[in-house]
């Protein structure tokens, strides 16, 4: 086997990954995650706050926090042991919760889906996002007042896009 060892440029924070898969044109396994703290936070203080009570209680705090989570692209070379990468923002900050085509899973992919933090008045993650990863741009979906699930995508089994189909 061969031994996959990299050195990432700065602290990274991660819950959910939207995916990963290896990329034969940069020799490289590319994996995409949502930072969801700042990168100065050890992991016994990230979660502290993170409670019933401050969510209702400190909920203007809570959605500030929410509003600084951003994916991140992490290319991790496999022919050049001990490089040192750095993470490359993609899509939108204020995300949470992302999905893809189920089927894109383990392979290169165009557009992800998450929860979005859009209205800083807002208790919770307030809408839904579409992202482009390749062009950067992004759809949203809001209605005032409600709070989406984690979004799922539902492909349209006629389609022939990779965006093909519902969330």
């Amino acid at each position: 086997g061969t031994s996959m060892i990299f050195h990432i440029s700065h602290n990274l924070f991660a819950v959910h990954h939207l995916n990963a898969y290896e990329d034969p044109e940069t020799n490289s396994v590319v994996f995409d995650t949502i930072q969801l703290f700042p990168s100065f936070l050890p992991c016994s203080l990230a979660f502290s706050g993170v409670t019933l009570n401050a969510t209702v209680n400190d909920w203007q705090k809570q959605q500030k926090g929410r509003a600084t989570a951003q994916p991140l692209r992490i290319r991790m070379p496999l022919d050049n042991p001990g490089k040192k990468v750095t993470p490359q923002k993609i899509g939108r900050m204020g995300v949470e919760f992302p999905t893809i085509r189920p089927d894109r899973s383990g392979k290169p992919y165009r557009y992800a889906y998450a929860n979005l933090a859009a209205n800083m008045n807002a208790g919770y993650y307030d809408a839904l996002t579409k992202m482009d990863l390749v062009t950067g741009e992004s759809l949203t979906w809001s209605v005032p007042g409600h709070y989406p699930g984690e979004p799922l995508f539902a492909a349209d089994p006629n389609g022939l896009a990779e965006d093909d189909g519902v969330v």
